[in-house]
């Protein structure tokens, strides 16, 4: 609201901004698939020669989708820190075995 009031103390109009809006909506492609932290996880572990995904990993990258803490964040930071978080889980689990 503060930046509307500081563009229309310059001259900016609503008009304006709606134009914009509109220009900036009509510009949108909806051909691009977008990069999500589930698809970088399974890249992930192909690379890595886990030919199984691991469900503790998946689980958590899914938590972190719908969790809105995490909206700003990259896939890649998120489904990393899915893997790693799943690795120490595992590492502690076969200790306990």
């Amino acid at each position: 609201m503060i930046d509307l009031v500081r563009m229309s103390l310059l001259g900016v109009t609503i008009r304006e901004i709606v134009e914009v809006g509109k220009t900036m909506t009509r510009a949108l492609s909806f051909d691009e698939n977008l990069v999500t932290p589930t698809d970088f996880l399974s890249h992930f572990l192909a690379l890595a020669g886990n030919s199984d995904d691991d469900s503790n990993a998946t689980y958590l990258t899914e938590l972190a989708v719908v969790d809105s803490f995490f909206v700003g964040t990259r896939a890649s930071e998120i489904a990393l820190a899915s893997v790693m978080n799943a690795l120490a889980k595992n590492e502690v689990a076969s200790l306990l075995d």
